[in-house]
C-alpha cells in the first residue's frame, strides 16, 4: 500500500490538534488494571507462606500499582495486610516482587506492590505499551476529516499521534482499516487487501514501507488485539467488527508480494 492510500483519509489538520485530544486522566492517576489472557507472553507465581516451594498462579490483571491473580489448586492460608514474594515473568524477562495482600477469596487475591514501584513501572510500561497506549486514544470530531467514498470515516488518536486508528463503515459495517501502533502499521482494504509495514521516522506519518501478505503473522494479530480492545472511546458494535475483521485477516488476500 503506497502512502497516499494509507493517509488519503485521514484529518485535515494533524498539527493543530483539537481540544478533546488532550487526556484528562492518566494511566497512572486512573490505576487501570488490565485483563491478562491468552495473549500475552507471561506467567506468575508465588511462594506459598511459611514455605520455600514456589506455585505456579494465574494471573488475572495488572497494573503499575499491583495486579490480582488465583491459585490453581488449593487457596492456601492468608491475611489480609501481609506480605507475600513472587516472581512475575514478562516476555521472558523474570522479575521477582514483594506484594502486599489487600483482599482474597475463592474467586482470587488482590495485592499491591510493595517492592519499588519506579522499577516495576518500567517492566510494566514496556510490557503493556499497547494497552497503555490505547486508552488514551480520543476520537477526532468527524467533521475534522475528509470525505471517503468508501463510507464514515472514524479517526482515534493519541495526544502524540504515535497510534491511530482509521476506519471507514458503510451501514453501520465497517469495511476498511488503518491501524499504526508506535510506527507498526496494518491496513485492510474494502477489496479485501492485507497488507503491514512501518512507518519511516525520517519521513514522517506518511512514510510507510508496507507488504501485502495473504495473511497477517500471528504477533502481528496479537498487537493488535490488544491494542485495539482496550480503545476504551471505540464503539462496541464497531470493536467487534475491527477485531473479527482483523482475527480474518490469514483468510483472504492477495498472494504475498512486496509493494513497490
Amino acid at each position: 500500500m503506497s502512502s497516499s492510500q494509507s493517509g488519503s483519509n485521514l484529518p485535515k489538520n494533524t498539527d493543530n490538534k483539537p481540544e478533546e485530544l488532550i487526556v484528562q486522566n492518566s494511566f497512572v492517576s486512573r490505576g487501570n488494571r488490565f485483563h491478562i489472557g491468552g495473549l500475552h507472553n507471561i506467567s506468575f507465581r508465588v511462594q506459598v507462606p511459611n514455605q520455600k516451594s514456589f506455585v505456579a498462579c494465574t494471573l488475572n490483571n495488572l497494573s503499575h500499582q499491583g495486579l490480582a491473580f488465583q491459585f490453581v489448586s488449593q487457596l492456601p492460608l492468608l491475611q489480609e495486610g501481609s506480605n507475600i514474594n513472587a516472581e512475575i515473568i514478562l516476555d521472558d524477562t523474570p522479575i521477582s516482587i514483594v506484594l502486599t495482600i489487600r483482599h482474597f477469596s475463592q474467586n482470587g487475591v488482590g495485592c499491591e506492590l510493595f517492592s519499588d514501584k519506579a522499577e516495576f513501572k518500567k517492566h510494566v510500561d514496556e510490557f503493556l505499551v499497547d494497552e497503555i497506549k490505547a486508552v488514551e486514544m480520543i476520537e477526532v470530531s468527524s467533521d475534522k476529516l475528509k470525505k471517503d467514498s468508501d463510507g464514515n470515516g472514524h479517526y482515534f488518536t493519541t495526544p502524540d499521534s504515535s497510534c491511530t486508528l482509521y476506519y471507514a463503515e458503510n451501514n453501520g459495517k465497517v469495511n476498511k482499516i488503518h491501524i499504526n501502533v508506535l510506527g507498526n502499521t496494518i491496513n485492510l482494504s474494502p477489496a479485501g487487501e492485507i497488507s503491514y509495514g512501518f512507518v519511516l521516522d525520517e519521513g514522517g506519518p506518511d512514510s510507510i514501507i508496507s507488504v501485502k501478505v495473504s495473511s497477517l503473522p500471528p504477533e502481528i494479530i496479537n498487537h493488535a488485539m490488544r491494542f485495539i480492545t482496550n480503545i476504551k472511546s471505540l464503539p462496541d458494535n464497531h470493536r467487534e467488527q475491527v477485531v473479527t475483521l482483523i482475527e480474518d485477516a490469514k483468510y483472504f488476500g492477495p498472494a504475498d508480494q512486496d509493494v513497490a
